[in-house]
């Protein structure tokens, strides 16, 4: 979540409108415990109602990502995050942690 409205993913997961009308985010989506997905209530799913996408491409040094425009503001106690446009912001030896959704299935983490 990087603005109320509109969040960042992997450009290569929207090709088309068609794409992102048939998508849809949905937050809260994790397990609470071994085989216990926590509850989703219908103020976690937000529909995507417009995109921009930027694939990667070594000629042009473009990197792989999309803006996605979700059809209301984000509610809950969910900030957007600031997004650093400077590579010089991060260094080779930062310790990040990530979280995706790969394939639709609940959220997995990754901790460095």
């Amino acid at each position: 979540l990087i603005a109320p409205n509109l969040v960042v993913t992997a450009g290569h997961c929207l090709e088309t409108n068609l794409d992102c009308m048939a998508m849809r985010l949905v937050f809260d989506y994790y397990y609470t415990s071994d085989g216990v997905l926590a509850d989703v209530t219908a103020d976690s799913v937000y529909k995507c109602v417009d995109f921009i996408r930027e694939l990667y491409d070594d000629a042009s040094g473009k990197r792989d990502y999309a803006v996605i425009r979700l059809d209301r503001d984000v509610v809950g106690d969910r900030e957007p995050v600031e997004v650093s446009t400077s590579a010089s912001d991060v260094s080779v030896d930062d310790l990040y942690d990530m979280i995706g959704f790969p394939s639709g299935l609940p959220a997995k983490i990754l901790s460095n």
